[in-house]
């Protein structure tokens, strides 16, 4: 895989070249900003079928392996989850390794999410309301600040 900042685009060049389109291509671009809802559930559906039930995505080496396809077709529509089944040996683990990233990365440490400064409430805290009638007494009578 390309070494970039951001590890959500960039693209999977293969040890071994594989057919496509009667085209012998060794490299792939990829895309996981691009992987639409449809995609993650297909990549899903798919890794049932092949293999065997695992109960959490961060494991389910299937389900990532088909994830990263799903990154290259979202960059690349012209390609076809059966185009990328041809791929062998340890370029498989390429295309897993991207999947298990889109699965395993949480928005804080990937650098391309942030769409600017987010503001967090710690649980189990409780911003009070504007209109709330609670004061520092606990007084539930509303306080008009005049005595």
């Amino acid at each position: 895989m390309e070494e970039a900042d951001d590890l959500t685009v960039g693209t999977i060049a293969l040890r071994t070249p594989i057919m496509v389109d009667g085209a012998e291509r060794s490299e792939f671009p990829y895309d996981l900003n691009k992987v639409t809802t449809a995609q993650f559930m297909a990549a899903e559906a798919r890794s049932k079928r092949t293999a065997m039930r695992v109960a959490t995505a961060e494991t389910d080496y299937s389900f990532h392996l088909q994830l990263g396809f799903q990154a290259a077709i979202a960059a690349d529509p012209t390609l076809a989850v059966e185009d990328l089944e041809r791929v062998s040996g340890r370029d498989v683990k390429k295309f897993m390794d991207l999947g298990r990233f889109f699965t395993n990365v949480s928005d804080e440490q990937d650098p391309g999410t942030s769409d600017g400064p987010q503001e967090a409430t710690p649980s189990g805290t409780r911003r009070p309301s504007p209109t709330s009638t609670d004061g520092p007494s606990g007084d539930s009578s509303p306080s008009t600040g005049r005595q």
